[in-house]
């Protein structure tokens, strides 16, 4: 009887491994328009025609360009993150998505900053600066909250 548990939980075992390493996380490749009508036109206004490559992950869109910018949408397409994958700076029409607030914060405190990656999320954005090597945390509203260096 003994041996028997044993087994059925290394069975069990096995099998939350095997879907974790491959079930979870699946990425497939899919057309553009296949995506929500709110990421295609987000893609449009502000990458234009570049090359595009996009990927659904679990309930998540994820679409590459040729020039190294990649975005993450939730389901609905809302952007969630924006990431230059060679820290080049994002396009000016990406940056000018951040609360006011938070762009006056980064021209007076950082003004040689490069923007080449920003997040949203329930609390409010987080910002990585090239060059500097600085994260910065804003709220909703684009407030300052904190700041972090990688050196």
């Amino acid at each position: 009887m003994k041996k028997m548990w044993i087994c059925a939980f290394c069975s069990a075992m096995f099998l939350a491994t095997f879907h974790f390493a491959y079930g979870a996380g699946h990425k497939e490749t899919i057309e553009t328009n296949e995506m929500p009508p709110r990421a295609q036109q987000f893609m449009k206004t502000h990458f234009g025609t570049a090359a595009l490559h996009a990927y659904r992950d679990d309930d998540k869109f994820k679409v590459e360009t040729a020039t190294g910018q990649e975005v993450e949408f939730d389901k609905n397409g809302r952007w969630e993150e924006i990431e230059n994958t060679q820290h080049r700076s994002l396009p000016s029409s990406v940056i000018a998505l951040l609360p006011a607030p938070a762009r006056s914060y980064m021209a007076t405190h950082h003004p040689d900053g490069i923007v080449y990656e920003i997040k949203r999320d329930k609390k409010g954005y987080v910002v990585e600066l090239g060059g500097e090597k600085v994260k910065i945390r804003f709220d909703t509203q684009g407030n300052y909250i904190k700041h972090k260096s990688h050196k």
